[in-house]
């Protein structure tokens, strides 16, 4: 492949040796007679090396064409062929990308500096096709970044609307218990409907929080207790009134949705068996909940109370109570165990893997 060279100047202008050392070496030269010429081509021209006399440049032109003395343009290698290496300013001799030839050099030295020219071209063009290939990569690397932000984005908007409906339709089923509840009379049967409402809302609780939260993941387990025993209380304004309830949860305890819902669905009953069953007669008392990891790489739930306690005899895994069965489920959805504590009160000790 034939490499070019263009020169500054009338081709009568250059010494006929010069030109035929660089034909030997496989160089054609194109002349460019002004330096305006020669200053397009330098920024523009897809060519790298450039020829010019030191005689022929009007540095004063060389400005004025926007080609500073100490700036040439980058990407460019000029060759001042010159008598003298006075005339060159010092900036242009000290110009990384300026090759400065004496006029009476050596036809072997030239051609090892258009050997070493060449060379440093082609490393140059090798770069820069790099650099083009890593632009090109960037580009597409911020386009898909760009649209995983997108998918992810539409992801989070999509998991919003499922659990902002979801908990809108729990809402529904909730309302209708209520209206359901109000028409029985029978305190056994208004409070079962109770329980299965809390349940309801218990999970829609859930839902609520997780489109709420950054995440759509993950719960923060304070705030949810907080919330869902409040509300729970709501429920039970009867059985509730005289009880305080206390809390000692850790701030910092995220879980996912599963978890989440066992969770929440196990302190419901927890506390819902604790105010029907451990406050007869509506007498005060207190209920405490408890909620830390351990340091067995687990979480500690404990729920206790000081009311009149369980029966002596009563066994959890044996319990036909509709209230023990979900909790001993529960516990296993979870993957946990269940300790009880009879007297004084009852007090459940729940462990599961974190």
């Amino acid at each position: 492949m034939q490499k070019t060279l263009v020169a500054l100047g009338k081709q009568q202008t250059w010494p006929d040796s010069r030109l035929e050392i660089l034909e030997r070496e496989g160089w054609s030269v194109q002349f460019e007679e002004e330096w305006g010429g020669l200053a397009e081509r330098m920024k523009a021209d897809s060519n790298r090396l450039f020829l010019a006399k030191g005689d022929a440049i009007n540095w004063d032109e060389m400005e004025r064409d926007g080609v500073q003395k100490a700036k040439l343009p980058e990407g460019k290698i000029v060759i001042f062929w010159v008598q003298d290496v006075a005339q060159l300013p010092q900036e242009v001799i000290n110009a990384p990308n300026v090759d400065i030839w004496e006029q009476n050099m050596p036809s072997s030295l030239v051609q090892k500096r258009l050997q070493w020219l060449e060379n440093a071209l082609s490393s140059q063009a090798h770069i820069d096709q790099l650099e083009n290939q890593l632009r090109e990569v960037s580009q597409q690397l911020e386009g898909a970044a760009s649209s995983i932000r997108t998918a992810s984005e539409e992801k989070n908007v999509l998991m919003q609307e499922i659990h902002h409906r979801v908990k809108n339709n729990l809402q529904m089923v909730s309302s209708i218990l209520t209206l359901q509840t109000s028409k029985i009379e029978d305190r056994k049967v208004r409070e079962l409907l109770k329980n299965a409402q809390s349940r309801v809302d218990t999970i829609s609780l859930i839902h609520k929080k997780l489109y709420e939260s950054e995440s759509l993941a993950e719960i923060n387990v304070n705030d949810y207790i907080q919330q869902q025993i409040k509300d729970l209380m709501f429920h039970f304004p009867e059985r509730s009134q005289h009880v305080d309830i206390q809390f000692d949860i850790a701030s910092n305890i995220l879980l996912d949705i599963d978890r989440s819902i066992h969770l929440a669905l196990l302190l419901n009953e927890l506390i819902v068996n604790a105010l029907i069953h451990a406050f007869p007669d509506s007498r005060a008392g207190a209920i405490r909940i408890q909620f830390h990891p351990d340091p067995e790489n687990s979480y500690l739930l404990m729920v206790s109370d000081n009311g009149i306690g369980l029966p002596k005899n009563m066994q959890l895994e044996k319990s036909t109570s509709t209230g023990m069965r979900v909790i001993m489920r529960l516990v296993k959805q979870l993957e946990g165990a269940v300790k009880v504590a009879h007297s004084p009160g009852t007090s459940y000790q729940i462990t599961f893997p974190r």
